[in-house]
């Protein structure tokens, strides 16, 4: 069975991040990049599949992006992926469509049986490519999965939604959106595995930009200031006073 991941490489949400000039994207100079969380999810439930059929299957690990997205790749190789392909771009302004298309077109003449995302991003967070690469190659698709059992020709999984899970049966080939951790704790590279994926193959692929169906006009950065009030004191009650601001701010009515 081949097996096809496919991940981003951005910011490391942990850090402090600054808004650009021209206030279309953070500034990236002096940011650490890693791997998405959710995406290293992926990657350590196909590398499960893979380990439970017997290490016959193989993983090919995909990603679009600038030449330095190359490390995310670097480290899906090291986790137990066999191989790598990365769509460079060096152009900004990229969509879920976009995305897509330039996926969907690399996907296509491959033939993969199983084909997984991780169902949003740490920087967009859009919840789309995974959807749209399945529409684009005309494949059934799952969102959202918490778990994921895959026989010869289907595959069962169970998908997480605010009115608790749906179970599903699928047949393969398809494509699967998921969850975290809940679904597979990354694994961390052992020292062999980041010395064996020095040998495996990266294919770089130049791509160009299609028409995005959306535009960043400008980021705004949100602030976490919180100003306190006091209320009540001995003269008068606390109670009271809330009652009379929410009245007056129109949030209390009668």
């Amino acid at each position: 069975m081949k097996i096809a991941v496919c991940i981003k490489w951005i910011p490391d949400t942990a850090e402090k991040l600054e808004l650009r000039e021209d206030k279309k994207w953070i500034a990236t100079e002096g940011v650490d990049f890693t791997m998405n969380r959710i995406d290293q999810c992926a990657v350590e439930k196909a590398i499960r599949i893979k380990e439970e059929r017997g290490n016959e299957d193989e993983i090919v690990v995909f990603s679009l992006g600038p030449s330095s997205a190359i490390e995310g790749i670097k480290m899906a190789m090291a986790m137990g992926g066999d191989r790598g392909v990365l769509l460079t771009t060096d152009e900004e302004g990229w969509d879920t469509s976009c995305t897509a298309e330039a996926l969907a077109a690399v996907l296509k003449p491959r033939d993969f049986d199983l084909i997984l995302f991780g169902h949003e991003s740490g920087d967009m967070a859009n919840r789309q490519t995974g959807l749209r690469v399945a529409h684009l190659l005309n494949l059934p698709c799952i969102s959202r999965i918490r778990d994921l059992e895959i026989s010869e020709k289907s595959a069962a999984c169970k998908r997480e939604t605010e009115a608790g899970l749906e179970i599903y049966e699928v047949k393969l080939p398809a494509v699967f959106t998921t969850l975290g951790a809940v679904l597979a704790t990354p694994r961390y590279p052992s020292i062999r595995g980041i010395m064996g994926a020095k040998k495996k193959e990266i294919k770089e692929i130049k791509v160009a930009k299609g028409t995005p169906q959306l535009e960043i006009i400008e980021l705004e950065k949100i602030t976490n200031e919180r100003k306190g009030e006091i209320l009540g004191d001995e003269k008068e009650p606390a109670v009271s006073n809330l009652i009379k601001k929410l009245t007056k701010e129109g949030l209390l009515k009668g």
